[in-house]
């Protein structure tokens, strides 16, 4: 008797204990349709933040570096225009454009003396213009004082070539107290080119360009003398006679010794 009475408890307790994990697998089943989709989602989420990071990382450097290949292989001013603009933002690659551009357009009127007046005219208009833009740029910041000296120099070369001396000589006094405290070389650098402004803004004779060689183009040789190009031996034989002597000139006077 006390073994049926054990058995059948026994089987009671085991047929509980099925119910129970029953239980437990139908609610873990529940949660996994309940709430499996959007584990999921944070799980790829993670993933793909992490797999983008380095990404970003190397496409922010690959950027950065174009900007300043750009920057460093252009020479045409319109060309450092548009790198100016395009790169806005990265590095200081805008302002260091902008001041490429506008030095350019000033060598290419030194190195041009017969340049007619409208196109000087123009390209001192484009170049004061990079640099007035470059100088809106300008936060005052110790980084930014090598920038900024540059761009206030450049007006005042383009005030002193207009022959405005007054002009120049307030854009150097600017410049000067630009670098003052950080940079004093150009400070005074600056404020000896303001001293010098009336001079510097007077008109000069530009010089004109030499003309062309007419003719042939080649330098005519005296009578008797053969052209050789270098590495050439001369021929032998006798020595060309030398050529005629014109008798109405006299012929140079000797000169004694102390």
């Amino acid at each position: 008797m006390t073994d049926t009475s054990d058995r059948k408890r026994l089987e009671s307790e085991v047929h509980q204990t099925d119910l129970k994990e029953d239980r437990i697998n139908e609610d873990f089943v529940e949660s996994l349709k309940r709430y499996g989709p959007w584990v999921l989602i944070a799980v790829l989420g993670v993933i793909s933040v992490r797999l983008w990071m380095p990404r970003s990382a190397n496409a922010e450097i690959a950027t950065r570096d174009q900007a300043w290949v750009d920057l460093l292989t252009t020479t045409e001013p319109a060309s450092l225009n548009d790198i100016a603009i395009s790169w806005d933002g990265i590095d200081a690659v805008s302002p260091l454009a902008r001041l490429k551009a506008g030095q350019t357009l000033l060598n290419r009127i030194s190195s041009t003396p017969d340049m007619p007046a409208d196109e000087r005219a123009t390209a001192l208009d484009d170049a004061s213009g990079q640099f007035e833009t470059v100088m809106t740029m300008d936060d005052g910041s110790r980084a930014s004082t090598v920038i900024a000296v540059t761009a206030l120099n450049g007006l005042a070369a383009i005030a002193e070539s207009r022959g405005d001396a007054e002009s120049a000589r307030d854009l150097y006094t600017r410049s000067a107290k630009r670098a003052q405290g950080w940079l004093e070389p150009l400070a005074a650098q600056a404020n000896a080119r303001a001293a010098t402004a009336d001079v510097a803004s007077l008109p000069t004779q530009r010089p004109k360009a030499a003309p062309a060689p007419t003719g042939t183009g080649q330098f005519q040789l005296p009578p008797g003398l053969i052209p050789l190009g270098p590495g050439e031996v001369p021929p032998s034989g006798p020595i060309p006679p030398a050529p005629p002597v014109d008798p109405a000139t006299p012929a140079p006077t000797p000169t004694s010794g102390p």
